[in-house]
């Protein structure tokens, strides 16, 4: 889950209610929740300034209890290449 997304149900808050908070468009609110877009210093600043949401952690990382997944690697440890060798 994202961090917005916990602050706006602990909150009680509606999506457009929040969007409308963070000065964006719901939809835009929607895609950033989903992580198909980054949250802005612009809207990590609005989230700052309105609810004390913490800036480096909207910033880095804002899904809660998921780690970044790391690249697949092979028994050599190195990163999966393509295995037909041909790249592109």
């Amino acid at each position: 889950m994202h961090l917005l997304e916990k602050l706006r149900i602990e909150l009680g808050l509606k999506k457009k209610e929040m969007a409308q908070k963070l000065g964006i468009l719901p939809s835009y609110y929607s895609m950033v929740i989903r992580s198909r877009e980054p949250v802005s210093k612009n809207v990590a600043f609005r989230a700052y300034e309105e609810f004390g949401a913490p800036l480096e952690k909207l910033l880095s990382n804002p899904m809660i209890g998921e780690q970044e997944a790391a690249p697949e690697t092979n028994p050599t440890g190195t990163a999966d290449q393509d295995p037909t060798g041909t790249e592109g």
